[in-house]
Protein backbone atom coordinates (compact mmCIF):
# COMPACT_ATOMS: atom_id res chain seq x y z
CA UNK A 1 0.00 0.00 0.00
CA UNK A 2 1.61 3.73 -1.22
CA UNK A 3 1.77 5.91 1.62
CA UNK A 4 -1.10 8.34 -0.29
CA UNK A 5 -3.27 5.64 0.16
CA UNK A 6 -2.52 4.96 4.30
CA UNK A 7 -2.84 8.69 4.31
CA UNK A 8 -6.47 8.33 2.65
CA UNK A 9 -7.61 6.00 4.79
CA UNK A 10 -5.97 6.49 8.42
CA UNK A 11 -8.64 8.62 10.74
CA UNK A 12 -7.49 11.84 11.80
CA UNK A 13 -8.17 12.23 16.05
CA UNK A 14 -11.54 14.05 14.95
CA UNK A 15 -13.26 12.04 12.70
CA UNK A 16 -12.58 9.26 15.69
CA UNK A 17 -13.94 11.14 18.05
CA UNK A 18 -16.87 12.39 15.82
CA UNK A 19 -16.97 7.90 15.07
CA UNK A 20 -16.90 7.55 19.00
CA UNK A 21 -19.91 10.63 19.68
CA UNK A 22 -22.05 8.56 17.19
CA UNK A 23 -22.10 5.89 18.95
CA UNK A 24 -22.88 7.36 21.86
CA UNK A 25 -25.94 9.01 20.32
CA UNK A 26 -27.04 5.24 18.92
CA UNK A 27 -27.22 4.14 22.55
CA UNK A 28 -28.37 6.99 24.51
CA UNK A 29 -31.32 7.21 21.53
CA UNK A 30 -32.30 3.07 22.08
CA UNK A 31 -31.76 4.38 26.47
CA UNK A 32 -34.69 7.31 25.57
CA UNK A 33 -36.84 5.24 23.03
CA UNK A 34 -36.88 2.43 26.17
CA UNK A 35 -37.99 4.84 27.92
CA UNK A 36 -40.62 5.87 26.35
CA UNK A 37 -42.18 3.23 25.06
CA UNK A 38 -41.58 1.54 28.93
CA UNK A 39 -43.10 4.76 30.19
CA UNK A 40 -46.51 4.80 27.62
CA UNK A 41 -46.72 0.80 28.37
CA UNK A 42 -46.51 1.23 31.63
CA UNK A 43 -48.66 4.15 31.83
CA UNK A 44 -51.92 2.90 33.42
CA UNK A 45 -50.26 1.48 36.20
CA UNK A 46 -48.13 4.84 36.73
CA UNK A 47 -51.53 6.84 36.87
CA UNK A 48 -52.64 4.26 39.17
CA UNK A 49 -50.06 4.17 41.99
CA UNK A 50 -49.56 7.70 41.48
CA UNK A 51 -52.88 9.08 42.37
CA UNK A 52 -53.79 5.81 45.21
CA UNK A 53 -50.74 6.39 46.82
CA UNK A 54 -51.61 10.06 46.93
CA UNK A 55 -55.21 8.75 48.17
CA UNK A 56 -53.71 6.49 50.92
CA UNK A 57 -52.54 9.70 52.24
CA UNK A 58 -55.42 11.63 52.07
CA UNK A 59 -58.66 9.60 52.52
CA UNK A 60 -61.69 12.34 52.24
CA UNK A 61 -60.39 13.04 48.61
CA UNK A 62 -62.58 11.63 46.03
CA UNK A 63 -64.55 9.95 48.79
CA UNK A 64 -67.87 9.64 47.99
CA UNK A 65 -68.82 7.92 51.51
CA UNK A 66 -67.92 10.99 53.63
CA UNK A 67 -70.66 13.48 53.56
CA UNK A 68 -69.40 16.62 55.91
CA UNK A 69 -67.11 17.35 58.82
CA UNK A 70 -67.59 19.35 61.71
CA UNK A 71 -65.06 21.14 63.97
CA UNK A 72 -64.94 21.77 67.53
CA UNK A 73 -62.30 23.49 69.06
CA UNK A 74 -60.26 22.66 72.57
CA UNK A 75 -62.49 25.36 74.45
CA UNK A 76 -66.07 24.57 72.88
CA UNK A 77 -65.03 20.94 74.00
CA UNK A 78 -63.47 21.81 77.65
CA UNK A 79 -66.65 23.72 77.84
CA UNK A 80 -69.17 21.11 77.18
CA UNK A 81 -67.26 17.82 78.00
CA UNK A 82 -65.15 19.25 80.66
CA UNK A 83 -62.52 17.50 79.12
CA UNK A 84 -58.77 19.63 78.57
CA UNK A 85 -55.79 18.55 77.12
CA UNK A 86 -53.37 15.55 78.33
CA UNK A 87 -50.25 16.62 78.51
CA UNK A 88 -48.31 13.55 77.36
CA UNK A 89 -44.84 13.70 80.16
CA UNK A 90 -47.04 13.99 83.17
CA UNK A 91 -49.42 10.82 81.98
CA UNK A 92 -46.34 8.52 81.38
CA UNK A 93 -44.57 9.88 84.72
CA UNK A 94 -48.26 8.82 86.10
CA UNK A 95 -48.35 5.54 84.68
CA UNK A 96 -44.44 4.39 85.29
CA UNK A 97 -45.02 5.27 88.83
CA UNK A 98 -48.24 2.93 88.71
CA UNK A 99 -46.19 0.48 87.18
CA UNK A 100 -43.65 0.11 89.23
CA UNK A 101 -45.61 -0.21 91.86
CA UNK A 102 -47.34 -3.29 89.95
CA UNK A 103 -43.91 -4.62 89.46
CA UNK A 104 -43.47 -5.24 93.33
CA UNK A 105 -39.37 -4.36 93.30
CA UNK A 106 -38.70 -7.10 90.21
CA UNK A 107 -37.18 -4.06 88.28
CA UNK A 108 -37.59 -0.28 88.88
CA UNK A 109 -38.33 1.43 85.86
CA UNK A 110 -37.46 5.70 85.15
CA UNK A 111 -38.34 7.51 82.26
CA UNK A 112 -35.91 8.92 80.16
CA UNK A 113 -36.13 12.62 80.28
CA UNK A 114 -34.03 13.04 76.84
CA UNK A 115 -36.84 11.46 74.79
CA UNK A 116 -39.81 12.51 73.01
CA UNK A 117 -43.38 11.57 75.22
CA UNK A 118 -46.37 11.69 72.23
CA UNK A 119 -49.38 9.92 71.73
CA UNK A 120 -49.59 8.14 68.74
CA UNK A 121 -52.81 9.18 67.38
CA UNK A 122 -56.00 10.71 68.13
CA UNK A 123 -58.99 9.05 70.41
CA UNK A 124 -61.29 7.70 67.79
CA UNK A 125 -64.64 6.29 68.27
CA UNK A 126 -67.31 5.25 66.33
CA UNK A 127 -71.00 5.33 66.14
CA UNK A 128 -74.21 4.49 63.98
CA UNK A 129 -76.54 7.36 63.29
CA UNK A 130 -80.31 6.56 63.25
CA UNK A 131 -80.51 8.76 59.71
CA UNK A 132 -78.34 5.61 58.34
CA UNK A 133 -74.75 7.58 58.17
CA UNK A 134 -71.90 6.13 60.25
CA UNK A 135 -70.35 8.82 62.46
CA UNK A 136 -66.56 8.95 63.47
CA UNK A 137 -65.10 11.51 66.20
CA UNK A 138 -61.75 12.01 66.87
CA UNK A 139 -60.01 13.56 69.73
CA UNK A 140 -56.63 14.27 70.08
CA UNK A 141 -56.10 13.79 73.62
CA UNK A 142 -53.11 16.33 73.94
CA UNK A 143 -55.02 19.13 71.98
CA UNK A 144 -58.40 18.36 73.49
CA UNK A 145 -60.20 19.25 70.30
CA UNK A 146 -63.02 17.27 68.08
CA UNK A 147 -63.49 16.76 64.99
CA UNK A 148 -67.07 14.65 64.09
CA UNK A 149 -67.64 13.01 60.23
CA UNK A 150 -70.07 11.71 59.13
CA UNK A 151 -70.34 9.33 56.16
CA UNK A 152 -71.87 5.70 54.29
CA UNK A 153 -70.97 3.06 57.11
CA UNK A 154 -68.15 0.60 55.71
CA UNK A 155 -66.68 -2.44 56.77
CA UNK A 156 -63.72 -2.04 59.33
CA UNK A 157 -60.56 -4.80 59.94
CA UNK A 158 -58.41 -5.07 62.10
CA UNK A 159 -54.70 -5.24 61.34
CA UNK A 160 -52.72 -8.30 62.47
CA UNK A 161 -49.97 -7.40 64.99
CA UNK A 162 -46.86 -8.86 65.62
CA UNK A 163 -46.08 -10.82 69.03
CA UNK A 164 -43.78 -8.10 71.12
CA UNK A 165 -39.84 -9.18 72.41
CA UNK A 166 -40.28 -10.35 75.96
CA UNK A 167 -39.63 -7.22 78.19
CA UNK A 168 -39.73 -6.84 82.29
CA UNK A 169 -43.29 -5.73 82.29
CA UNK A 170 -44.61 -8.19 79.24
CA UNK A 171 -47.85 -9.58 79.84
CA UNK A 172 -48.38 -6.39 82.44
CA UNK A 173 -51.92 -4.88 81.59
CA UNK A 174 -53.03 -2.38 84.10
CA UNK A 175 -56.23 0.66 83.40
CA UNK A 176 -54.87 4.25 84.14
CA UNK A 177 -56.89 5.96 86.01
CA UNK A 178 -56.71 10.06 84.60
CA UNK A 179 -58.38 8.96 81.48
CA UNK A 180 -61.18 6.35 80.36
CA UNK A 181 -62.10 6.60 76.35
CA UNK A 182 -65.32 5.12 78.00
CA UNK A 183 -66.38 7.42 79.75
CA UNK A 184 -64.86 10.31 76.68
CA UNK A 185 -67.35 8.02 74.37
CA UNK A 186 -70.52 8.60 76.23
CA UNK A 187 -69.79 12.40 77.04
CA UNK A 188 -69.47 12.82 73.88
CA UNK A 189 -72.85 11.15 72.62
CA UNK A 190 -74.26 13.61 75.10
CA UNK A 191 -72.31 16.58 73.05
CA UNK A 192 -73.20 14.91 69.45
CA UNK A 193 -77.20 14.72 71.02
CA UNK A 194 -76.95 18.22 72.22
CA UNK A 195 -75.98 19.12 68.55
CA UNK A 196 -79.25 17.23 67.14
CA UNK A 197 -77.06 14.11 66.02
CA UNK A 198 -78.44 11.32 67.57
CA UNK A 199 -77.31 7.72 67.34
CA UNK A 200 -78.27 4.14 67.42
CA UNK A 201 -76.43 2.61 70.08
CA UNK A 202 -73.95 5.27 70.49
CA UNK A 203 -69.95 5.91 70.18
CA UNK A 204 -67.46 3.03 70.18
CA UNK A 205 -63.90 2.99 70.59
CA UNK A 206 -62.82 2.34 66.86
CA UNK A 207 -60.69 -0.87 67.25
CA UNK A 208 -57.72 0.62 65.12
CA UNK A 209 -58.30 3.71 66.66
CA UNK A 210 -57.15 3.60 70.03
CA UNK A 211 -54.08 6.29 71.36
CA UNK A 212 -50.79 4.84 72.45
CA UNK A 213 -48.55 6.55 74.49
CA UNK A 214 -45.04 6.34 73.72
CA UNK A 215 -41.82 7.03 75.78
CA UNK A 216 -38.73 5.34 76.75
CA UNK A 217 -38.06 3.42 80.02
CA UNK A 218 -34.37 2.57 81.54
CA UNK A 219 -34.45 -0.28 84.09
CA UNK A 220 -31.90 -0.61 86.55
CA UNK A 221 -29.16 -2.24 84.58
CA UNK A 222 -29.30 0.99 82.48
CA UNK A 223 -31.20 -0.79 79.39
CA UNK A 224 -33.05 1.10 77.63
CA UNK A 225 -36.79 0.14 76.49
CA UNK A 226 -39.03 1.78 73.72
CA UNK A 227 -42.51 1.69 75.68
CA UNK A 228 -45.75 1.54 74.13
CA UNK A 229 -48.96 1.95 76.41
CA UNK A 230 -52.67 1.29 74.75
CA UNK A 231 -55.23 3.24 76.31
CA UNK A 232 -57.83 1.18 75.45
CA UNK A 233 -56.67 -2.14 76.62
CA UNK A 234 -54.25 -0.50 78.86
CA UNK A 235 -51.51 -3.21 77.89
CA UNK A 236 -47.57 -2.44 77.67
CA UNK A 237 -45.38 -3.44 74.38
CA UNK A 238 -42.36 -2.82 74.40
CA UNK A 239 -38.47 -3.69 73.19
CA UNK A 240 -34.65 -2.71 73.63
CA UNK A 241 -34.17 0.39 72.16
CA UNK A 242 -30.93 -1.31 70.64
CA UNK A 243 -32.12 -4.81 69.70
CA UNK A 244 -30.64 -5.78 66.61
CA UNK A 245 -33.90 -8.14 65.19
CA UNK A 246 -36.12 -4.85 65.59
CA UNK A 247 -35.21 -3.79 61.83
CA UNK A 248 -37.41 -6.03 59.55
CA UNK A 249 -35.54 -7.91 56.37
CA UNK A 250 -35.20 -5.90 53.40
CA UNK A 251 -38.08 -7.42 51.67
CA UNK A 252 -40.89 -6.84 54.64
CA UNK A 253 -38.96 -3.31 55.21
CA UNK A 254 -40.20 -2.40 51.87
CA UNK A 255 -43.68 -3.24 52.47
CA UNK A 256 -43.95 -2.10 55.90
CA UNK A 257 -43.17 1.20 53.58
CA UNK A 258 -45.11 1.14 51.39
CA UNK A 259 -48.09 0.36 53.62
CA UNK A 260 -47.53 3.65 55.37
CA UNK A 261 -50.07 5.93 54.69
CA UNK A 262 -52.06 8.60 56.30
CA UNK A 263 -50.24 11.70 58.23
CA UNK A 264 -49.06 10.45 62.07
CA UNK A 265 -50.61 12.59 64.73
CA UNK A 266 -47.02 13.84 65.72
CA UNK A 267 -44.26 15.06 63.41
CA UNK A 268 -40.91 12.85 63.12
CA UNK A 269 -39.21 10.51 60.59
CA UNK A 270 -42.70 8.71 59.87
CA UNK A 271 -44.31 11.86 58.91
CA UNK A 272 -41.85 13.01 56.68
CA UNK A 273 -41.78 9.86 55.07
CA UNK A 274 -45.33 10.02 54.41
CA UNK A 275 -44.57 13.84 53.26
CA UNK A 276 -41.83 12.37 50.65
CA UNK A 277 -44.53 9.94 49.47
CA UNK A 278 -46.74 12.66 48.50
CA UNK A 279 -44.25 14.26 46.60
CA UNK A 280 -43.38 11.05 44.55
CA UNK A 281 -47.02 9.94 44.08
CA UNK A 282 -47.75 13.56 42.17
CA UNK A 283 -44.20 13.29 40.65
CA UNK A 284 -45.69 9.64 39.06
CA UNK A 285 -48.69 11.36 37.86
CA UNK A 286 -46.84 14.11 36.26
CA UNK A 287 -44.05 11.62 34.50
CA UNK A 288 -46.58 9.56 33.29
CA UNK A 289 -48.27 12.82 31.36
CA UNK A 290 -45.40 14.59 30.55
CA UNK A 291 -43.74 11.37 28.94
CA UNK A 292 -46.99 11.28 26.56
CA UNK A 293 -46.19 14.98 25.60
CA UNK A 294 -42.44 14.51 24.85
CA UNK A 295 -43.46 11.18 22.60
CA UNK A 296 -46.12 13.02 20.60
CA UNK A 297 -43.67 15.73 19.67
CA UNK A 298 -41.21 13.30 17.99
CA UNK A 299 -43.05 12.21 15.14
CA UNK A 300 -41.63 9.05 13.79
CA UNK A 301 -42.35 7.75 16.57
CA UNK A 302 -46.23 8.28 16.89
CA UNK A 303 -47.14 5.20 14.98
CA UNK A 304 -45.63 2.65 17.46
CA UNK A 305 -46.34 4.91 20.44
CA UNK A 306 -49.89 4.59 19.53
CA UNK A 307 -49.82 1.00 19.75
CA UNK A 308 -47.58 0.78 22.84
CA UNK A 309 -50.87 3.09 24.11
CA UNK A 310 -53.73 1.35 23.01
CA UNK A 311 -51.68 -2.02 23.85
CA UNK A 312 -51.47 -0.72 27.34
CA UNK A 313 -55.17 0.79 27.89
CA UNK A 314 -56.32 -2.77 26.87
CA UNK A 315 -54.06 -4.97 29.02
CA UNK A 316 -54.15 -2.35 31.57
CA UNK A 317 -58.37 -2.37 31.41
CA UNK A 318 -58.51 -6.43 31.24
CA UNK A 319 -55.58 -6.60 34.49
CA UNK A 320 -57.39 -3.87 36.10
CA UNK A 321 -60.75 -5.48 35.98
CA UNK A 322 -59.58 -9.03 37.04
CA UNK A 323 -57.87 -8.22 40.12
CA UNK A 324 -61.06 -5.77 41.07
CA UNK A 325 -63.10 -9.42 40.45
CA UNK A 326 -60.50 -11.26 42.48
CA UNK A 327 -60.29 -8.56 44.99
CA UNK A 328 -64.16 -8.59 45.62
CA UNK A 329 -64.70 -12.61 44.64
CA UNK A 330 -66.67 -12.72 48.62
CA UNK A 331 -67.54 -9.90 50.81
CA UNK A 332 -65.49 -8.79 53.34
CA UNK A 333 -66.48 -10.33 57.11
CA UNK A 334 -67.89 -7.73 59.95
CA UNK A 335 -66.19 -8.49 63.19
CA UNK A 336 -67.78 -7.86 66.92
CA UNK A 337 -70.98 -10.48 66.23
CA UNK A 338 -72.90 -7.45 64.45
CA UNK A 339 -75.21 -5.05 65.24
CA UNK A 340 -75.04 -2.93 68.77
CA UNK A 341 -72.77 -5.64 70.51
CA UNK A 342 -70.14 -5.53 68.37
CA UNK A 343 -70.14 -1.70 68.94
CA UNK A 344 -70.08 -2.01 72.80
CA UNK A 345 -67.58 -4.78 73.20
CA UNK A 346 -65.21 -2.32 71.55
CA UNK A 347 -65.47 -0.04 73.97
CA UNK A 348 -63.30 -0.27 77.52
CA UNK A 349 -64.69 -0.63 81.04
CA UNK A 350 -62.89 1.43 83.56
CA UNK A 351 -63.34 4.11 85.66
CA UNK A 352 -61.99 8.04 85.35
CA UNK A 353 -60.61 10.26 87.61
CA UNK A 354 -61.96 13.77 86.95
CA UNK A 355 -59.94 16.14 87.47
CA UNK A 356 -55.87 15.34 88.06
CA UNK A 357 -52.32 17.06 87.41
CA UNK A 358 -51.99 15.49 83.12
CA UNK A 359 -53.57 18.45 81.81
CA UNK A 360 -56.41 17.85 84.33
CA UNK A 361 -58.75 15.17 82.01
CA UNK A 362 -62.07 15.90 82.98
CA UNK A 363 -62.81 18.55 85.47
CA UNK A 364 -64.16 17.51 88.96
CA UNK A 365 -67.25 19.98 87.90
CA UNK A 366 -68.54 17.47 85.11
Amino acid sequence: MSQPESKRIAKTPAQKQRQRRQKLNVFFKLVRRIHMYTGLFLLPWVLIFGFSGFLFNHPDILNQTREQMTYFSSDQVQEELGFSPVIPEMAADELIKQLNDRLQGKATLKRVENQAVYFTQAATFLGQGVDGYQYRVKVPLDKASASIQKSIPTADSDALADDPIPVPFAGVSMPQQWLSLNIMGSLLNEMLADHDIKLDGGLAVQRRGAPSLRFVLEDEQGQLWNTSYNLQNGAFTGRLADDPNAQPIFRRALTQLHRSHHYPHYKGYRWLWILFADVTALTMVFWGISGVIMWWQIKPTRFWGIISLIAALVIGMIITLGALGDINFTPRLRGGGGGGNGRNAMLQRGGLNRGGDMGDGLDDGM
